[in-house]
């Protein structure tokens, strides 16, 4: 049986990091580290709402120099997510849809059709060499 069903309708909560209530970064940086065994830095310094800062910070995670980019989505790999420019959400590629905590709502798995409608316009994909 799949981990990831275990984590869909938790709650959305700014910072949170589990077990009952993740952001977005706080999901992924557990759910890498747990099922995974990959350990990133958790940006607890970061606001919620701080685009330019949230894409600093994982232009910063990408350039460790562990993480390969893809042309498309492959089981586990990171799916970044922007409405514009800069990238501002983030998920894990599972069983081909995105694990996320979405802002307000709760942690979902929503196909990539799904968050095009939800106004995601750019998507990129990067996979830990460890997964690869």
């Amino acid at each position: 049986m799949p981990w990831w069903p275990n984590y869909v309708g938790l709650e959305w909560e700014p910072y949170a990091t589990g077990p009952d209530k993740y952001d977005c970064w706080g999901l992924v940086n557990h759910c890498l580290k747990t099922h995974y065994g990959i350990e990133v830095k958790r940006y607890i310094d970061i606001h919620t709402d701080d685009k330019k800062a949230f894409h600093l910070a994982v232009e910063e995670q990408l350039n460790t120099g562990h993480w390969i980019a893809l042309d498309k989505p492959k089981e586990g790999c990171l799916v970044l997510m922007s409405k514009d420019r800069l990238i501002h959400h983030i998920g894990i590629f599972v069983d081909g849809g995105v694990l996320h905590a979405r802002d307000g709502v709760e942690v979902c798995k929503e196909s990539l059709d799904k968050l095009k409608t939800l106004g995601f316009k750019r998507f990129e994909f990067c996979i830990h060499d460890s997964i690869n």
